[in-house]
C-alpha cells in the first residue's frame, strides 16, 4: 500500500464518519481538507494530514510494508467570542472519531490538544480553533 493510499483511506473514513452524523452536520457548516475556502461559513471542520510514516518489514530480499503511521490535525473553527460552539462540535467528533474503524484504518487514539484564537477584522469577532491529533494505523488489509 503506497503512502498515498494509506491517507486516501484515512481522510475518506474522517470525512464519511463525519459528514455521515446528523447530530454534528446541525452544529457545522461544512467538512475541509487542509484549508477551509475564502468565505466559507462558521463553524467548519478542517482535517490536516501532519504526518505518514510507512513501516516496512526487511527480510532477505523483500521489503515489504507493513503499515502506515498517520496523525490527522481534526480542528473547528468558529467565529465567535466564546469556544461553546467549537468545545460542543469537537466533544461530538471524538465520540464519532473513537468508534471509527475499517478494514484499512484500525481506529483513532486522540493525542494532542490544539487550542488557539486568530484575531479577525475589527470589530468582529476573533477566529477560535480547538481539535486534537489524532493517531491512526492503515494496513493492507
Amino acid at each position: 500500500m503506497s503512502a498515498e493510499t494509506a491517507e486516501s483511506h484515512v481522510m475518506s473514513l474522517i470525512y464519511t464518519t463525519l459528514s455521515s452524523d446528523t447530530t454534528l452536520m446541525a452544529i457545522i457548516q461544512g467538512i475541509y481538507d487542509d484549508v477551509a475556502p475564502y468565505g466559507s461559513s462558521f463553524p467548519h471542520v478542517v482535517l490536516i494530514v501532519q504526518s505518514d510514516e510507512t513501516i516496512t518489514a526487511i527480510a532477505p530480499r523483500n521489503v515489504s510494508r507493513v503499515y502506515d503511521n498517520i496523525v490527522v490535525l481534526v480542528k473547528v473553527v468558529d467565529q465567535q467570542d466564546s469556544y461553546e460552539t467549537v468545545r460542543t462540535a469537537m466533544n461530538r467528533i471524538d465520540v464519532l472519531l473513537s468508534a471509527a474503524y475499517n478494514s484499512y484504518v484500525k481506529g483513532f487514539i486522540r493525542e494532542d490538544l490544539i487550542k488557539f484564537v486568530e484575531n479577525s477584522a475589527a470589530d468582529t469577532p476573533p477566529f477560535r480553533h480547538l481539535g486534537y491529533m489524532y493517531h491512526t494505523i492503515a494496513t493492507n488489509s
